[in-house]
């Protein structure tokens, strides 16, 4: 039994059909679109130290300590077997290694600008969860320098404390602390983009 060419074309249009609903049901989640790791990064450098998490900017219309500790919260067991304790650090920290996070960036921020100004990075956008996601740069600091940096949007959900935002920060936190040293092509440390 054979399907003709004019039978098979309605069968092609829904199948293109579903997977651009699919498609665009994920946009609502995580995109990591750019990531970088210095080539002297080392997983573990950081560890036997708490790392302090600076948040900066709020998709919510809430404290910005809540949003802190439920970015915070979201970051714990992230690091591939090193154990290490994410904690609030809502001013500012001068710790070897650190976290900063922030939602709703200004243009031009990058994770190096997230390191080199200590303690207080650039402000983000405060406000209500903008079209379900929202902007995130975050940068895993040594010094002034950042050895690891993400950037993409993440699903807002229904609050800071959803599933949605939870998986998100989570999955920030993953690329920035790789289980494995720099794996670009030539070993420059030259970003990679995600999808």
């Amino acid at each position: 039994m054979s399907l003709s060419a004019s039978r098979l074309k309605p069968l092609r249009s829904m199948i293109v059909g579903a997977g651009v609903v699919l498609a665009l049901a994920g946009c609502e989640g995580t995109i990591i679109s750019n990531n970088y790791q210095d080539n002297a990064y080392g997983p573990g450098e950081w560890r036997g130290n708490d790392v302090p998490v600076l948040v900066r900017g709020t998709p919510y219309a809430l404290p910005q300590a809540e949003i802190d500790q439920a970015v915070t919260d979201a970051m714990q067991g992230t690091t591939f077997g090193v154990p290490t304790r994410f904690i609030s650090s809502p001013g500012g920290s001068s710790a070897a290694y650190r976290v900063v996070m922030m939602f709703g960036p200004p243009a031009g921020v990058d994770g190096y600008a997230l390191c080199a100004s200590r303690p207080e990075p650039p402000s983000g956008v405060f406000g209500t969860a903008p079209a379900g996601q929202v902007n995130v740069i975050a940068a895993f600091c040594r010094g002034d320098r950042a050895v690891t940096s993400a950037e993409g949007r993440i699903g807002t959900g229904a609050g800071p404390h959803s599933p949605e935002f939870q998986h998100g920060v989570s999955q920030f936190a993953v690329v920035l602390f790789p289980g494995h040293m720099n794996d670009h092509p030539g070993g420059d440390g030259s970003p990679k983009a995600h999808g």
